[in-house]
Order: structure tokens, then sequence, then C-alpha cells
């Protein structure tokens, strides 16, 4: 962990209604840096949208520089599965390693079987690739069995407008955020990967399997 930066760890249905709007207006500046027409009842939507979220919060000198939010899913299998609902961070802390701590302290707190994130972010995709290689789904070239295609699904839930037989959410963004800078990642196949598929408000839907 970087110098000076804590951690803090949010349940926000625990919270009380002033508790919750303290921790709406931590989340805001970075939230609309990533999401600009976000107001605050939006992003109090989104962390309230499950009963068991998890917020985890990165501060320096009482400042949000990265925030993520995920829940536990117990799979049909008896296995566990985090979902990774959205994760921020600061433009001048990127590669600093706090991606890699979100993932550690979901890990310490719930030991899963799968990891799991919709994203149209091919950045995002390769810090995935880089961290499940070959158990990373979906990737070019893979199959995906009727057993990951019904793992999807049970994780997606039927909110969204799902394809599993290419783990495609369609229409799920509202803003086109193709051309940000954050978008851009080192290695060219996956650039191609997303722009063969996905539309600008699509999405993927990955899993990536923790051993």
């Amino acid at each position: 962990m970087l110098t000076g930066i804590m951690h803090d760890l949010v349940y926000p249905h625990q919270l009380d209604q002033d508790a919750l709007s303290s921790v709406v207006r931590r989340l805001k500046p970075l939230y609309q840096w990533y999401s600009p027409t976000a107001d605050e009842e939006r992003i109090l939507t989104r962390i309230m949208a499950h009963q068991d979220t998890e917020i985890d919060l990165f501060e320096l000198n009482g400042v949000v520089v990265a925030f993520g939010i995920c829940v536990l899913i117990p799979l049909p299998s008896g296995e566990k599965c985090v979902f990774r609902h959205g994760t921020v961070i600061d433009g001048q802390f990127r590669s600093q390693g706090l991606y890699h701590q979100l993932f550690e302290h979901a890990r310490e707190r719930h030991h899963p079987d799968w990891y799991s994130t919709r994203t149209q972010n091919p950045r995002v995709y390769e810090t995935w690739w880089k961290k499940f290689g070959g158990n990373l789904f979906p990737a070019p070239f893979t199959t995906l069995t009727q057993e990951l295609k019904s793992l999807a699904v049970h994780i997606v839930q039927g909110k969204d407008s799902f394809e599993p037989d290419t783990f495609i959410a369609r229409d799920v963004y509202r803003e086109d955020r193709s051309g940000a800078e954050y978008h851009q990642c080192r290695e060219a196949w996956i650039q191609e990967f997303f722009q063969l598929h996905l539309g600008v408000y699509d999405a993927f839907l990955l899993l990536g399997r923790a051993y």
C-alpha cells in the first residue's frame, strides 16, 4: 500500500441515513470523474442495489483516490464468486498496486473460487488476463463450455440483455467511453477483441478462476 493511503470497508446496508449520505459524498468526486452524469441519487442507487454490497475505499488525506464495489454470490455448486460491480482509481494512482489490493481484500474476506465483473474497458481485461491467464473467460479462440455459460447466467440473474454464448451484455452503459485514455491497453489483440465484438454501450462479462 502506498504511504499515507488508508483503507476503509463499508457495508452500506448497515448504515443509517446520515452515514450513508456521507459515504455518497465521499465517493461522488471520483465517481463523477468516471461517470460525469451521475448524481448523488444515482450513486446511492448503485451502492444499494444489493443487500450484501461491500465497498472498499482507499483515501489519502481524507480524499477517496480509489474504490471498489463488490458482492459475494453463492453458486449452485457450493462455490463462491466475488462479483466486482465497479472499480475506479484516480488517474494519478494507477499502476501503483491499488487494483491488486482490491482483489486481495476480497480474497482475504471470502476466499472465492471465482471472480467476475462486467466491463467495456480493454485495460480492465488486460489486468484480469495478467491475473488469471488461461483461466479468464471469454477469450479469443477459447470455447465457452455449458458449465461456464450456466455459471454466467446464474451470476447475471436475468438483469441484463445477456448473451450466454458470447458473454456479452448489450446496451448496459449510458456513456460512450471508447475514446477515453483509460481504455487504452498495451496488448493489440485485446483492443481488437473488444472492437470486434462490442458496441460502445456493450460489455463483456468476465469470469476468472481463482486457482
